[in-house]
């Protein structure tokens, strides 16, 4: 049974600064672990060489020993024999190896140039194969599998804003050279690092929104951006079959999410930042649609699947060749040497989430007071040794009211939620005479010199922070969240009330 367990094991290599909690990729790599199953010991020593990650990814950098045991031993049977083992390998490299991969490959060539020429003088932003972290070309739709994330996720709500706690990183525009943040991570990649582009994000929430069991795409498109005029973008939409001019947008790198309806009804989704202009295509696990309409203006985009006119489906047994057979590539054998076989590849999905085992009390009491030292020795710097900055622990207690409130708003879109009671116990404290101010701030990490940074950027901050008058008194309050993984969306709001000076 253990033999015939085609999974392997994925090991990811980061390098993690313990000071600004910053993590970097560093290698991604697979091991055959199924050759323990051949010792007598049931465990044995693999010496890895490391390759690099991006435009690396044929660097060596570097070596380390892993040692493999099976738990618990298989004391009463005989270890398999190499043979065996050997001969398992050569059966799944014929059943699910390279023929199959050079029918798809075949096929999804036809499937393009068909489409081309349909749309000769109209390029399309049609995306089939995506680049992972080993600079390796990759079907998008092996990147979506459906995520039941147990006990830790219990919404599509809190799914969403799950996602958009993961940093995100900027994609190139339009005609841009690629880089590394136009690279489509593994999902574990993607996790381990805490970051990556919004393909990333989109591609993790089409997984979890498919877990709760909603009909879900990643959408590939244009939008516009104020720098360049146009760049490539991804979301995904949800849409219920029986009303295929209707769907729900999701910004998977926000969390944000908004009605949308076709021509002739099309109107832009309201409090909506982006501008969305073209859409190519849609996939998810199992389904890749591209847009075959005369237009790929968003404006006239209706999701009416089942019409050949306006979407073009690839074919779903073909499909199922390549997403049923997702493990191919190199695998590191025991002696150091790279075996070829189909029942290695890197996986790409995100198969379960890890909750999150960071203490958020002692995380959010820590940053809180890194903050108010950097403060007051930001004060005495700017404003004179002769300025104290005398801390409002009630005052600091009581902004907690408001960190809450911006939290559940992320996560349900209400807002002011508890506003009267936060506004009652701030007017009750504040004297008859003093000036009360706060400044918020919401950031994706724990660095309380960046936190600080971000926050003098503001000139409603510069006034907190500059303040002076009769009876200054200075209020900060953290809280940081976690959701799974290693996700830490923060929010601080700095305040402080005084006796205007004449």
């Amino acid at each position: 049974t253990l033999l015939g367990l085609r999974e392997p094991l994925h090991l990811v290599l980061i390098k993690h600064d313990f000071m600004t909690h910053e993590r970097w990729l560093v290698s991604s790599q697979v091991i055959e672990w199924r050759m323990v199953l051949c010792s007598e010991s049931w465990s044995t020593r693999i010496n890895m060489d490391l390759q690099g990650v991006f435009d690396e990814s044929k660097v060596n950098v570097g070596s380390i020993e892993v040692v493999l045991q099976l738990v618990p031993t298989c004391h009463r049977q005989l270890p398999i024999a190499q043979d065996v083992f050997n001969a398992q390998l050569r059966m799944e490299n014929v059943t699910y190896g390279s023929e199959k991969e050079r029918k798809f490959l075949v096929y999804a060539k036809q499937w393009w140039q068909e489409f081309k020429t349909e749309h000769e003088e109209d390029e399309r932003p049609v995306k089939i194969f995506a680049q992972d972290e080993n600079g390796l070309n990759r079907f998008v739709c092996d990147y979506v599998s459906p995520v039941r994330a147990g006990r830790i996720l219990d919404s599509p709500a809190q799914a969403a804003r799950f996602v958009a706690s993961i940093s995100t990183q900027l994609s190139s525009s339009i005609g841009s050279n690629t880089a590394a943040h136009d690279i489509w991570k593994s999902g574990l990649a993607f996790l381990v690092e805490n970051r990556g582009n919004v393909d990333n994000h989109s591609v993790l929430l089409c997984s979890l929104l498919l877990g709760f069991g909603m009909n879900a795409y990643v959408a590939v498109g244009v939008v516009k951006d104020d720098f360049s005029g146009q760049r490539p973008h991804s979301w995904v939409v949800t849409f219920q079959e029986e009303q295929p001019n209707k769907a729900i947008f999701w910004e998977a790198s926000t969390g944000k999410k908004f009605s949308f309806r076709a021509f002739p009804h099309y109107s832009p989704p309201s409090n909506c930042k982006v501008e969305y202009v073209t859409i190519g295509c849609i996939f998810n696990h199992y389904q890749f649609f591209a847009n075959n309409y005369k237009t790929k203006s968003i404006e006239t985009c209706i999701f009416d699947l089942n019409n050949a006119n306006r979407w073009k489906r690839m074919s779903e047994e073909i499909i199922a060749i390549v997403v049923d057979n997702k493990y191919f590539e190199k695998a590191i054998s025991g002696d150091g040497n790279n075996n070829i076989s189909w029942n290695n590849r890197i996986p790409l999905s995100v198969s379960r989430l890890v909750a999150s085992t960071s203490d958020v009390i002692k995380m959010s009491n820590d940053l809180e007071n890194q903050l108010r030292t950097l403060v007051s020795r930001w004060r005495s710097a700017r404003l004179g040794t002769n300025v104290t900055s005398k801390w409002d622990d009630q005052l600091c207690y009581m902004l907690g009211q408001a960190l809450f409130s911006y939290e559940l708003e992320q996560l349900t879109g209400l807002s002011n939620v508890g506003n009267d009671e936060f506004k009652s116990s701030i007017q009750r404290h504040v004297k008859d005479g003093y000036t009360f101010k706060a400044f918020p701030v919401h950031v994706l990490h724990i660095n309380a010199r960046l936190i600080l940074d971000t926050a003098l950027k503001s000139p409603i901050f510069q006034e907190i922070i500059n303040c002076r008058g009769s009876d200054v008194n200075l209020a900060l309050r953290v809280k940081v969240f976690s959701y799974a993984e290693h996700s830490t969306p923060t929010w601080v709001i700095f305040g402080c009330f005084y006796q205007f000076s004449q």
